[in-house]
């Protein structure tokens, strides 16, 4: 009765897992393959209708050995099991390759022969976009998504070409605020796409810049999500690129202008937040280690506005002044001659005595010369023209001393530095061109980096000045501001003449220094990081260390 539980033969273990190189089931004969996959001559076509109306076999079971059997084999014993018979097409192997794209799980079977069949799903999807009018977001964010990722992932092969201005017309609603669907996923994606298309689709760049004004994309600066707000500013820098003159001075006009001032200072405050927050958590990273990719980005695309914000300055910076411009700046060497008092006495030093005739010429010949130079320029001859124009544009002058609130504080400040050391009219606007050189380089305005940024390194200096960006005219303000300081730290050295390049270059780390804690506003520049942290007499104690 013991050998009844036992058996009389020992079994060997059979193995009834699926084997890795085999694929076992069901494939179904797809109704709408034809439109998926429109063959020139219309065989397949016919084949598959005579095979739905006539064949049973829809649907049928297969192995797929992926190590030993060829896939187009594989393919064509599928056809004969559905009842297609392709020996009666032009060429098998090129259908097989074309049915070939429908069976991998991984890349489709994307590769250079038939990788130009995505466009017909991608047609497929811009119809289907630009057509419905009532489709569910849910199902409007996952077609934009589809059809972004294939924008971004085949940018060579998409058909750029086919997309219609309907089909801008209808993105751009899901921007300017026509779609009824206000979503920030579905407006970040529409952003991005016709980011995109501005790349790629030059016969639809009019239409694009009549869809998306710049001053609907600077409204869309206030925007929390981070990447409606990066979507925005790229969109109106790659705008700008597609402008022609007279819209690039439009443009140029609005980023001047307080609405968007205040909305990129906004979007500062933010990020400014932001940043402190991440630094509390790790105290011993600088900014630019944590930064995230789409923080890297934002500050990639607002280095960018700056520059847009400077080409008008750049373009005077690049473009030789006439001889009629530099003439006119020789009334101003007159005007400060005029008002020396003739009862000033003269210093003792040998250096300050009476111009001639011949140092005045000396002095003009050299200013021409420095300002035909490119640059500093037709920009040094402007900014001349403006400092002895304009009045101290602070809003705060009751900080001021009482003495530094007087209209045309630069120049009279200038007026008085020749009354009391230079004494050579002539000279000082050889000085201003220097500083206008100066403060070029500092900025970076006419080359892809600042002075600021070369000399602490590229990784801790944003490639832009939150100064800069915040600033209805950045240049010429921070100008004046060069110029105030230049004399003070001049009469603070209480140099002579021949001391004037030591000046220059103590001005130079002044001004870089300041402009490397990236000041918030003008009047913390002037007053709480020039006038006292970075004087003159607190420099002396950094030379000395």
């Amino acid at each position: 009765m013991s050998s009844f539980h036992f058996s009389s033969k020992v079994l060997n273990f059979i193995d009834t897992r699926p084997k890795a190189n085999e694929l076992k089931g069901a494939v179904r004969l797809d109704p709408n393959l034809r439109e998926y996959l429109p063959f020139g001559d219309g065989s397949i076509n016919g084949l598959i209708s005579t095979s739905q109306s006539i064949s049973l076999n829809l649907t049928t079971f297969a192995t797929f050995n992926r190590e030993d059997q060829p896939l187009p084999d594989f393919i064509s014993q599928l056809c004969k099991q559905f009842g297609l018979e392709l020996g009666s097409i032009g060429n098998k192997g090129d259908i097989c390759e074309h049915l070939v794209l429908m069976f991998d799980d991984k890349i489709c079977f994307v590769t250079e022969k038939n990788k130009n069949l995505i466009n017909q799903g991608i047609q497929k999807l811009a119809r289907i976009i630009e057509d419905n009018e009532n489709c569910q977001s849910s199902i409007i964010l996952t077609l934009l998504n589809i059809l972004l990722q294939l924008m971004q992932s085949f940018p060579q092969i998409f058909c750029w070409s086919d997309l219609s201005t309907q089909f801008v017309r209808k993105i751009a609603f899901f921007v300017n605020g026509q779609s009824k669907l206000e979503q920030n996923e579905t407006r970040a994606l529409a952003l991005e796409m016709l980011l995109n298309i501005s790349e790629h689709c030059e016969h639809l760049n009019e239409c694009l810049k009549s869809e998306m004004p710049v001053d609907l994309l600077i409204r869309h600066l206030d925007n929390t999500n981070e990447r409606v707000m990066i979507g925005s500013i790229s969109l109106i820098s790659s705008i700008y690129v597609l402008a022609d003159r007279e819209e690039r001075i439009n443009i140029v006009k609005l980023l001047h202008e307080k609405p968007f001032i205040s909305a990129i200072g906004r979007v500062l405050d933010r990020e400014e937040n932001s940043n402190n927050q991440q630094l509390t958590k790790l105290s011993s990273q600088i900014p630019s280690q944590i930064l995230s990719s789409e923080k890297s980005k934002l500050y990639e695309q607002l280095a960018r506005l700056q520059q847009i914000r400077f080409d008008e300055v750049c373009a005077l910076a690049l473009r030789t002044p006439t001889d009629k411009e530099i003439d006119f700046l020789k009334a101003l060497g007159d005007e400060l001659g005029s008002t020396e008092s003739p009862t000033t006495p003269l210093p003792s030093n040998e250096f300050y005595d009476q111009q001639t005739i011949q140092q005045q010429e000396e002095d003009w010949l050299m200013f021409r010369k420095m300002v035909q130079k490119t640059p500093p320029g037709l920009l040094s001859i402007c900014a001349i023209i403006d400092l002895t124009q304009t009045k101290t544009p602070s809003s705060n002058e009751n900080q001021l001393e009482e003495t530094l609130i007087a209209s045309n504080l630069a120049w009279n400040k200038l007026k008085e530095l020749n009354s009391h050391f230079i004494r050579r009219p002539s000279i000082l606007p050889q000085i201003l061109v220097h500083l206008t050189t100066m403060l070029i380089q500092i900025l970076g305005i006419c080359s892809d980096s600042s002075s600021v940024s070369r000399r602490f390194g590229i990784s801790k200096v944003h490639r832009f000045f939150r100064l800069v960006l915040q600033c209805e005219r950045p240049f010429h303000e921070l100008f004046r501001i060069l110029v105030e300081l230049f004399c003070r730290t001049w009469n603070d050295m209480n140099a002579n003449f021949d001391e004037i390049n030591k000046v220059y270059n103590v001005v130079q780390d002044q001004f870089e220094r300041a402009l490397f804690e990236d000041p918030n506003s003008l009047e913390q520049l002037e007053i709480e990081t020039l006038r006292k942290k970075f004087s003159y007499f607190n420099m002396q104690k950094v030379f000395f260390i």
